[in-house]
């Protein structure tokens, strides 16, 4: 991801 941390944790929240 080359993006901010939030949308990385929000992605993994989202496949969790």
């Amino acid at each position: 991801m080359r993006r901010h941390p939030a949308v990385r944790t929000a992605y993994l929240g989202a496949e969790a």
